[in-house]
């Protein structure tokens, strides 16, 4: 099955707002077991829309830990810049 091309979400940008604690540390190796577990792909046509929705939301929560692995990487990355 082909992927769709990747998408940039902007709730994913909103969600950081979302409560006021910080996420801990994020790890590459998860974040990627994640990404491979639940690819970002099409919905297969023999799908309910219940289980397209499932999909894309767990879809969501691996975006949401890519980006913010990203940040948390972009942020150590100027934290040691300063020093």
């Amino acid at each position: 099955m082909p992927n769709c091309p990747e998408q940039t979400y902007s709730f994913v940008d909103s969600m950081e707002h979302i409560g006021n604690k910080p996420l801990p540390p994020l790890n590459q190796e998860l974040v990627e077991a994640l990404h491979n577990r639940f690819p970002d792909r099409c919905p297969d046509i023999t799908l309910s829309d219940r289980e397209i929705w499932f999909q894309a939301g767990q879809r969501s929560v691996v975006n949401f830990l890519k980006h913010s692995l990203d940040k948390q990487i972009e942020s150590r990355f100027n934290n040691v810049q300063d020093s």
